[in-house]
């Protein structure tokens, strides 16, 4: 357990709550600020400046174009595989806790079972010494019996 809190202190991401139901760790709520911050900037740009609107006129026909269209597709190709990749890490991070709790439960069940064993043999020991115990008695008394 220590290994995977170290793990996540070392890339720098937060524990996600399990009761949320999108998870948002530091690292997207700083990029999510930061990209509403340049959205408005530019929406507030390009309505006050008419360079600024002449500008973005000519680069949308530049990115529905040859290289533009790379550029999209290229874009699209990389969220869409980050998606998968991020859910890949997500997934091995769960299966190596999952390892882990698991390995706990088998080493305490064994601590238990070996405990359970230890005291079953000292308790077998007791019988068997009060059964010798007895036996010695019943012998002496039977021997006594046929001295007499």
């Amino acid at each position: 357990m220590e290994r995977y809190k170290s793990y996540i202190e070392l890339i720098g991401e937060e524990e996600e709550d399990p009761h949320s139901l999108v998870p948002i760790t530091t690292r997207q709520l700083i990029g999510g600020i930061t990209a509403a911050v340049i959205a408005m900037i530019v929406m507030v740009g390009s309505l006050l400046s008419p360079n600024l609107k002449a500008l973005f006129l000519i680069m949308l026909p530049a990115l529905l174009a040859g290289r533009g269209r790379g550029v999209l597709i290229s874009t699209g190709m990389g969220l869409l595989i980050t998606g998968p990749v991020q859910n890949l890490r997500d997934n091995l991070q769960e299966g190596a806790r999952c390892l882990t709790c698991m390995y706990d439960h088998m080493e305490d069940l064994a601590r238990k079972y070996v405990d359970q064993q230890i005291t079953f043999d000292d308790r077998v020991e007791e019988m068997l010494a009060e059964f010798n115990e007895t036996l010695t008695r019943l012998q002496e008394s039977n021997m006594a019996k046929y001295e007499e």
